[in-house]
Parts: C-alpha cells; structure tokens; sequence
C-alpha cells in the first residue's frame, strides 16, 4: 500500500533521509518504473542562493529519470516513491544515499549532506503511450477559480510551459521558449518577462517584482480584482499586435524608467513609485 504524507509533514525515511511536505499534488502516487519529469533545486543546507549548486529552474524543460532504475541518487529514488503528481518536497539526503565518500567532481564535496526541493510536474507509468501532467496552477497553488482571466487562456494551457520559482526567494529570467505560466510560489522573486506570447506572472507570499525591458508609457494596466490576499492586474501593451498578460499577486512593475507598485499587502490601488 503507497506511503501517505500529510501536507507540511516531516517524515523520516530511514537511513537519515528526511522528507518535507511542502505542498500535497493530487496526482497518482509514484511508483517504481514511471519516467517521472521534475523541476528541482540542489543545495547544501541550511538553503541560501549561495549555496545552491545545480537547478532547472531556469528552463522550460523537465528533468526525466525513470524512479526506481538507479538513474538518480538513492535518495531521490527513495524519497520520491509514493509521493503523488503535483507535489512539491524538500529532501535531505545523507551523503550514504547521495554521492558518498566519493563526491561527485568539483561540485560535491566528499561526504556531503545535500537538500532537494523537488516539483513533481509529469509521470509517465509504464506502458503509457503519453505522460500525465500535473495541472499547471490547481496543484502548484493557484486557485483558479478565483482568476477571471478567461477560459480561452486556461484551455490552451500547456504544462510544459510553466516556469516555478522554489519557495525560497528566486531571480526567474531567460526562459526559452517563453513559458505560459510563470510561479514564483513563496519567496521575493524577481521576474524578468518579455511578453511576447501571453502569460501568467503569478509571485506568491513574498514581495514579487516582474522586470520589464521597455519603458512605463508602452504599457497599460488595470485592476481585476484586488480583493484578498491576491490581487489581479491585466498588462496591456499600447502597440498593436502584442498580446495581454496577467499579472497575480505581484507588488512591483520594474519599467526601464520607473518603478510601480500595483498592490501593497493591504491590497491597495496601483500607484506610482519612482526608485
């Protein structure tokens, strides 16, 4: 029978391994033998940006292994079975179940305790013709109900163009091809966007910034909704052709020449603050 795991549980897996529950998917459990797609990130704990030594975050594209197989560390194989689509996990991995007395090149010393976070975004089970996919906002925190951005966008939402930051504060830039679907989850994440195809910049508890490389006068903005603890902006470029963008729970929009801030923790109406 698959393990289950309480949403902000700490679970000690044996051997020193340790999961944390960040955030519960409602996906099928993983099993042995699925080709499972992740975005991660690797670092020494306690977690800073400094000590973050590999990461996907950057990228539209997924980490595949197939769990179970010794593709991966043992930790990951380990740690990652029964854990369902759509989570989200913190793993301490013990140097036994990591890289050992070895390491693993100039990267990871030897006998080094490594920290994961890891976002469980697709699985394909054995025999499948096509992976499954985690739904894009629903299971990584985005209540979709709540967001009148209308049901055209959300059909053609596509799983593989979503771009997560960590919980943890993220610098999210130079994602090629350009995702749909951009989350910075918690932390202070700053997040660079061309907008060139429309898209969902979507911060989370933090105080979020999107960077824009054009000035404030190209673009227009309005309120959807500023109620709650997540308000809504539309982003409307001014010239003809350039598709609209959605702008969630964002503080601050970083123009080439001035700096706004949309909504400040109490929700308040957009207005101008030159840094």
């Amino acid at each position: 029978m698959p393990r289950s795991f309480k949403p902000g549980a700490s679970v000690d897996l044996g051997q020193g391994l340790i999961l944390r529950m960040l955030r519960s998917g409602a996906g099928r459990p993983l099993q042995p033998g699925d080709v499972v797609g992740v975005k991660y990130v690797g670092f020494f704990p306690p977690y800073s940006l400094a000590s973050v030594f590999d990461q996907n975050l950057d990228s539209t594209a997924l980490f595949p292994f197939a769990l179970g197989a010794g593709e991966v560390i043992p930790g990951w194989d380990q740690g990652l079975k029964d854990v369902r689509l759509g989570s989200v996990v913190e793993l301490t991995v013990p140097a036994e179940l990591a890289y050992g007395a070895e390491g693993a090149g100039e990267t990871i010393p030897p006998n080094s305790t490594l920290g994961f976070q890891v976002f469980l975004v697709g699985v394909q089970p054995p025999g499948a013709s096509e992976p499954i996919f985690a739904d894009p906002l629903r299971d990584f925190g985005v209540a979709v109900p709540d967001l009148p951005l209308g049901k055209a966008f959300l059909r053609k939402l596509d799983p593989t163009r979503v771009a997560l930051g960590s919980d943890r504060a993220d610098i999210i830039t130079g994602l090629e091809p350009e995702p749909q679907v951009v989350l910075g989850l918690s932390g202070n994440d700053r997040i660079t966007a061309s907008l060139t195809s429309p898209q969902l910049l979507a911060g989370g508890a933090g105080r979020d910034t999107v960077e824009i490389a054009a000035p404030a006068a190209a673009y227009r903005w309005r309120a959807i909704q500023t109620e709650g603890s997540a308000p809504l902006f539309r982003l409307e470029p001014r010239a003809a052709g350039l598709p609209t963008s959605w702008l969630l729970s964002v503080e601050r929009l970083q123009f080439s020449d001035l700096s706004v801030v949309l909504a400040n923790p109490g929700g308040s109406a957009p207005q101008p603050a030159i840094t």
